[in-house]
Formats: C-alpha cells, sequence, structure tokens
C-alpha cells in the first residue's frame, strides 16, 4: 500500500492532477479513517447523527453508497443550539444512498 501511495503522490506531483485514486468523494471521506460526528440529512427532511467511528462502516463503489453508523444520537435544536445525547441501548442504524440528502461531518476525537 505504501509503495502505491508513494507512487500515486511522485505522478500527482510531476503532472500537477489533484483527481484521487478513490472513484468517488464518498470513498475518501470514508477511507481516511477518521472518526467523525455525522448529521445526516434525509430527503423526507429528517436528520439522524451519529458517531462514525472503528465498529462503523461504508460501502465503496462500485456497491450502491450504504452507510453503518455505530451510535446513533438524538438531537434536540431550539434557536439558540444544538444538543446531542446518545440513545440508550444504541447498536447502530444503516442508512442507504436512497434515503441521503446531505451529510455533514464533525471530526471527533475517538
Amino acid at each position: 500500500a505504501y509503495i502505491m501511495a508513494h507512487q500515486w503522490y511522485r505522478f500527482r506531483e510531476e503532472k500537477g492532477d489533484m483527481l484521487m485514486p478513490q472513484e468517488t468523494p464518498w470513498d475518501y471521506i470514508f477511507s481516511k479513517g477518521e472518526c467523525f460526528f455525522v448529521k445526516i440529512y434525509l430527503k423526507n427532511g429528517n436528520v439522524i447523527c451519529g458517531k462514525y467511528a472503528g465498529k462503523s462502516f461504508t460501502s465503496a463503489y462500485p456497491q450502491a453508497a450504504q452507510i453503518f453508523i455505530e451510535q446513533q444520537y438524538l438531537l434536540e435544536e431550539d434557536e439558540k443550539e444544538e444538543k446531542i445525547s446518545l440513545i440508550d441501548n444504541s447498536a447502530g442504524i444503516w442508512i442507504s444512498e436512497n434515503e441521503i440528502s446531505w451529510i455533514d461531518f464533525r471530526v471527533c476525537d475517538s
């Protein structure tokens, strides 16, 4: 993997091409291995919040985009602030790309 990444870096430096080796932005963001708090805005207007970390999973191209978030949080919003709290006994939630409008990512510590 190191050799391939190094060769890609050299190619990009020589050619000035900023294309990524991942097929989609979806593949890129989730291939980074980072922990995120996500707010997933659904097409029906609902919002799902959760923690995407080591036990979470996403599909990769060419498969349809799917996401499993290991912990789901309840979002409470008012005019001044947002509050989130872990849903008791949350074992995660799976969401299909057909339901997702867009995702807000916030980096978490772990």
